[in-house]
């Protein structure tokens, strides 16, 4: 499976191309930390 990465170093853009297999492959968790975020500051302001 091909993944394209791409890293801003200073003022220039690189495009990285990095080859893994399919096993290694596993969902991103940073959009349920997220949620949580949201949440516990949507339960602060309440107060």
């Amino acid at each position: 499976m091909n993944t394209l990465i791409v890293i801003m170093i200073g003022n220039r853009i690189l495009r990285k191309r990095i080859y893994v297999h399919v096993e290694h492959v596993q969902p991103s968790r940073c959009t349920e930390e997220g949620e949580d975020w949201l949440v516990e500051g949507r339960s602060e302001r309440k107060r």
